[in-house]
This record gives structure tokens, C-alpha cells and sequence, in this order.
């Protein structure tokens, strides 16, 4: 590419990584023990839009490649990208969701290639920022989705969900599913991770609304459906009486439903959880779960690759967009209007 200046105001220069710039980002996946990753035979061309941005190359590398909800953030970049002109290759992630040390060789490979700009998702925050600060620091313009970086100054723009607000969503949907009255309890994992903390803030926040509702307890098992099974089945039988419980995600619903069936409670106590992706479509059939919060993944991966038009057309950048946030009911999980958020959707 040789050295281009960039067209927007804050004066800073894009240049071709130099083989020093290069050898750095190399010797960082070294350090987390990993192995060059060879060319992906997935790239795409860029079709329709033009002008500035044809032919800029678009890189999205997400936390998985399997369908969900950042596959699913990857494919509205991906939309967004060849809409805009850009010449976007295809979302990439680790073969395993959530496999911090693939998701840094894919990484690697994706900035090889010196594209114009990244859409990312870390699966890990602090690794993810010491894997890109050396193409930051060469001009690289990053967009993060969904979990931010540890060092915030890296991207330029965070997409994600306000998770306390959708928190606060899923708790009166099942306030409003028990009657307003009775005991709850809520379940998460993974107490100090941000998204955690967003949605049970969320919940409480909601809760302190119903007087008639008694919070009795906030879980945080184990990340395994099974631990997340029997501590639902503890509950269960410890509070014999338990109207609702909130889950933070999928998993946790899952673990739920577990118990559930196994005391013949499914249906008497209301589950709300997180998200469509595939398991919580079937849970919500079943009615083992009674609602779900819903995001907008493919509107994050649209919102994202915006905010990198418009830091390479000289426009101006927002730091931190949301999406928008619902909730549905088990009824309506098969209406055409959820259908069209599933997070199983193709690209």
C-alpha cells in the first residue's frame, strides 16, 4: 500500500506494517504459544457501494465460526461491508467458541493480510488488546462488538448491547409472567464478567419495582450445564415455592430446564433468559423457558463497519452505539417477527 494518509481529522497515517511492525505481532503469538495460521480461502470481493471505499479491505474476526449470536454480528458486518463497497472477507473465529489461543492465530492471519479495517471481538479483553496494539499503532482502525477490550483506547468504536437495560427487560417480563408476587431467584455465571454484572444489575433494578416479589437468591454456579442443573434442583427444593427463576444466558437456561423436567416443574416456574440462538429457540418451544431477551447481533455488525466508513471517509466516529433490545414470550417464538432475529440465521 506505501504510506497513505488518512482522510479524517485526527491527522494519524496508515503505512503497510514494516517487517520490525510485523515481527512484533508475530512474537506476541509466540508468547501465548501459538503457531503462525496459514491464508483463508474464504475471502470475498466487495459488490455495490463505491467511491472512497472500494476496494478498502475489511477484516471481522469473531469469538466462534459456529452459528450464534458473534457469527451472527459477523454476518451483518460481512452484509454491510460489500454493501458499502468494501472488500470484505468472510467473518473468521475459532473452530471451538471460544478458544482464546485459535481466535489469536485467526487473528493473526486476518492482519497479515493489512486490511483497511477490523471489526473484533476478543474472547479474551486483556490478550485481545496486546494482539492489536502493534496494527493500532501502525493506523489500524479496530470497532470491538459486543466485549470491550481491556484497553478501551484501542478501538475506535464499541457496539454492544446495554445489558443492564436488557436485564431490566427480562425481570418484568417475569414479573409480569408470575403475577407480580412470589419468590425468585436469579442464576449467571461468571460473576465478574461485564455482560454478567450488566444483566443481574439489570434484573435487581427490576425486582426493586414489585414489592410483592421476594428475591430469595442470586446464584452464580459453575460454568457447566450440569453444576448449573443441580444448583436449580437445590433451589428448587429448598424454595418449594419458587415462582420464577432469571437466567443470564442460554447455558444457565439450559441447566434450568434440566431441573425442571426432572421435578415436573416445567411451565409452573417461569424461566426467562437470553437470547435466540438455537438452544434457547428449542427451550422456548418446549416451554421449559417462558421468555427470552432478545439483541440485534446483525445490526451490531452493521452499526460496526459504519463507524469504520466513517473513520476512513473523514466523518465523524461515535464511541460507544447500542442496538436495540427486546424481549419475547414462548408464545410468540415461531411468529415471522422473531423468526427474522433468530440468531441461526445464515449469512
Amino acid at each position: 500500500m506505501g504510506n497513505q494518509a488518512w482522510p479524517c481529522g485526527d491527522g494519524r497515517r496508515r503505512r503497510k506494517p514494516s517487517g520490525r511492525a510485523t515481527a512484533t505481532v508475530l512474537s506476541i503469538a509466540a508468547a501465548l504459544t501459538l503457531a503462525a495460521c496459514g491464508s483463508d480461502d474464504g475471502a470475498g470481493s466487495g459488490t455495490g457501494g463505491g467511491g472512497a471505499l472500494s476496494g478498502k479491505k475489511l477484516a471481522i474476526v469473531m469469538p466462534e465460526s459456529v452459528p450464534g449470536y458473534s457469527k451472527q454480528i459477523g454476518c451483518g458486518a460481512f452484509d454491510e461491508g460489500r454493501k458499502l463497497g468494501f472488500d470484505v472477507s468472510p467473518p473468521q473465529g475459532p473452530s471451538k467458541s471460544q478458544d482464546a489461543a485459535e481466535q489469536a492465530q485467526v487473528l493473526q492471519s486476518a492482519l497479515a493480510r493489512n486490511p483497511d479495517g477490523l471489526i473484533y471481538s476478543a474472547v479474551d479483553p486483556k490478550a485481545g488488546s496486546v494482539a492489536i496494539k502493534p496494527a493500532v499503532a501502525q493506523g489500524l482502525p479496530v470497532v470491538t462488538a459486543d466485549v470491550p477490550l481491556a484497553d478501551a483506547s484501542l478501538s475506535i468504536s464499541f457496539i454492544s448491547s446495554d445489558h443492564e437495560a436488557g436485564g431490566k427487560l427480562g425481570g418484568e417480563l417475569l414479573a409480569k409472567q408470575i403475577g407480580e408476587r412470589g419468590q425468585v431467584v436469579a442464576i449467571g455465571v461468571i460473576p465478574s464478567h461485564p455482560i454478567t454484572r450488566g444483566r443481574i444489575a439489570g434484573f435487581r433494578a427490576a425486582m426493586a419495582e414489585f414489592p410483592g416479589i421476594d428475591v430469595v437468591g442470586i446464584k452464580y454456579p459453575d460454568l457447566d450445564v450440569n453444576k448449573i442443573a443441580a444448583e436449580a434442583a437445590a433451589l428448587l427444593n429448598r424454595y418449594p415455592d419458587l415462582k420464577g427463576i432469571y437466567t443470564s444466558n442460554d447455558l444457565v437456561a439450559s441447566g434450568v430446564a434440566t431441573a425442571l423436567r426432572q421435578t415436573q416443574k416445567v411451565g409452573k416456574v417461569k424461566v426467562i433468559t437470553w437470547d435466540l440462538q438455537p438452544v434457547g429457540i428449542k427451550l422456548l418451544r418446549e416451554g421449559s423457558v417462558t421468555g427470552s431477551v432478545v439483541q440485534r447481533p446483525r445490526e451490531e455488525g452493521r452499526m460496526a463497519v459504519r463507524q469504520i466508513a466513517n473513520e476512513l471517509t473523514g466523518k465523524p466516529v461515535t464511541k460507544t452505539l447500542t442496538p436495540p433490545i427486546s424481549t419475547v414470550s414462548n408464545d410468540q417464538i415461531d411468529s415471522p417477527k422473531t423468526k427474522a432475529l433468530y440468531y441461526s440465521n445464515p449469512c
